[in-house]
């Protein structure tokens, strides 16, 4: 499987999910109950079935589709690291300053 049949298949996902959303804000319950239901449920099985061989491993609603939650996690011990490295690198650059000033204090006097 390559990465277009990945972005293919989630991108079907995606965009069906959308359209509910849309539909389901629309329309009202017994509408989206009796009209869209049944054509959701055909679509999903129009896209199951006409792309069994290329999206078997990227199924709705599937892992694969979503972005890791370790992946997410990492992005946000990176963002923190970054944080804290540099309050530490201005705190040491403002330290050294200051003893740059009191040395040089000591030396006018």
């Amino acid at each position: 499987m390559t990465q277009r049949h990945k972005y293919e298949c989630c991108f079907e996902w995606d965009l069906m999910d959308c359209q509910d959303k849309s539909i389901y804000a629309l329309c009202d319950r017994w509408q989206y109950d009796n009209d869209y239901k049944p054509y959701w449920k055909r679509q999903r099985e129009y896209i199951d079935s006409q792309e069994e061989h290329q999206c078997r491993e990227y199924r709705y609603n599937g892992a694969k589709c979503r972005f890791p939650v370790w992946g997410i996690v990492l992005l946000v011990l990176a963002a923190v690291l970054v944080v804290v490295v540099m309050i530490a690198v201005c705190y040491y650059v403002r330290l050294r300053s200051r003893r740059q000033k009191q040395r040089n204090q000591m030396i006018e006097e």
